[in-house]
């Protein structure tokens, strides 16, 4: 083999598109696995179109998240058996989804292990909760594991769920979580690189004892076709707060809301973007202090992040935070936890960075810009301007850099 040749392993989505579409680029792409992927041209999803318009609107809704046009569908290989056998557990146990997702990524994983060594490819690429056993059986057959890892290193979550009562209500129970970890940490054994989003989730690798010189930080993008500069500041009394996320406590929901109450301000709308995860009780508590829209199309959202004053993301923990990238790319500042994997952009400028689980520091931050409105357009147009240098070309440069150092240092095994 005397080139550089790719397996991506994905059940779902995430960036994992991206990260394909990158790689293809440079034709390191050799095959993309997934359990669902849409091709509007292959059957059976030739047979959408023919559907009652109900059941065709909300398939189409969901495959269309299963769907990125650029990638090339011959490289695109699917096991949708995982992700039926989920979809039909969680419509029977509700209150099992957590477990289900798990089961689910568990059959996948060993689906593809069981093709892994027939493949012709020198590095593997997988994602946590799906790769172990795919991981085991490409280093039996002498390939090069590399872990994209969408979060943090979970040693950093068992931290904070022993830490903070609200963040730990929205893991699994203590059963599951902790047969998750202990996969986690095998999966580390079979892991020789592994990719991070932002230097946040690198140092949470390195405190768990990863070999810092193992890890690849590659920093996620934004369309600016997509997502632009707003035409002009609010200059009318109305101060404008805008979130946009899945509405859980581990992103500090709660933490505005209260802040908001407690400061008690005339004149401010909060607007919230996104579906209920394990808030719906904070909402009810603070029912008829914000304005819900449970979903948005991009083409929508980048009107909110343009209208906003001041982006808010207190979250306890993420990996990266597009959002964040998003607001900023319209012109917006932002308000972030130092556990946002986006805050190596806003430590650049265009926003503030305030400890987790700090009422009294969103507060704060509030304030600065309730009564320094001059200042919104100066730090925005900062935060426009920092957003430049994250867009997706720049991760795709990112990504091939990282590959091309790994294909050096492991020579022998990739051009052998």
């Amino acid at each position: 083999m005397k080139k550089i040749s790719i397996l991506v392993s994905h059940p779902s989505r995430q960036h994992v598109h991206q990260l394909c579409y990158a790689l293809q680029q440079k034709g390191y792409l050799n095959k993309f696995t997934t359990s669902i992927w849409y091709k509007p041209d292959s059957f059976p999803f030739t047979i959408v179109p023919s559907l009652p318009s109900f059941f065709k609107k909300r398939l189409t809704g969901y495959l269309l998240k299963r769907y990125f046009k650029p990638l090339n569908n011959d490289l695109i290989y699917i096991f949708p058996y995982s992700e039926f056998i989920y979809r039909v557990l969680s419509i029977i146990f509700k209150k099992e989804n957590v477990r289900w997702i798990s089961y689910s990524d568990r059959l996948y994983d060993w689906y593809v292990s069981r093709q892994i060594t027939k493949e012709k490819v020198n590095i593997v690429i997988g994602y946590e909760n799906a790769s172990l056993l795919t991981f085991k059986a490409a280093k039996n057959s002498g390939k090069i594991t590399v872990l994209d890892l969408a979060q943090v290193h979970h040693k950093l979550i068992e931290k904070l769920r022993d830490e903070y009562t609200d963040f730990r209500k929205t893991l699994s129970s203590d059963t599951l979580f902790a047969e998750t970890n202990s996969l986690k940490t095998e999966h580390y054994k079979y892991t020789d690189y592994v990719f991070t989003l932002s230097t946040f989730a690198r140092q949470t690798l390195v405190d768990a004892g990863f070999p810092e010189s193992r890890i690849y930080t590659l920093n996620l993008g934004f369309d600016p076709n997509n997502f632009a500069l707003k035409s002009q500041y609010n200059t009318s009394a109305t101060f404008k707060l805008l979130f946009a996320g899945t509405l859980t406590k581990r992103k500090g929901i709660h933490l505005f809301l209260e802040a908001l109450r407690q400061l008690s301000l005339p004149d401010i709308q909060l607007t919230l973007v996104g579906p209920v995860a394990d808030a719906q009780d904070v909402l009810d508590l603070y029912e008829g202090e914000y304005v819900h829209i449970p979903f948005l199309p991009h083409n929508e959202l980048v009107t909110y992040y343009q209208n906003a004053d001041v982006f808010i993301f207190p979250s306890y923990l993420d990996g990266w935070a597009m959002v964040v990238l998003e607001a900023m790319a319209c012109g917006t500042p932002v308000i972030i936890s130092e556990n946002t994997g986006a805050k190596d952009a806003v430590a650049k400028g265009g926003g503030f960075i305030i400890p987790i689980d700090n009422i009294d520091a969103i507060k704060e931050k509030i304030l600065f810009f309730y009564y320094n409105r001059d200042q919104i357009k100066k730090i925005g147009l900062q935060a426009y301007e920092i957003a430049q240098t994250y867009t997706w070309q720049s991760y795709y440069l990112q990504v091939n850099k990282a590959v091309e150092d790994i294909s050096i240092r492991e020579s022998q095994l990739i051009y052998s």
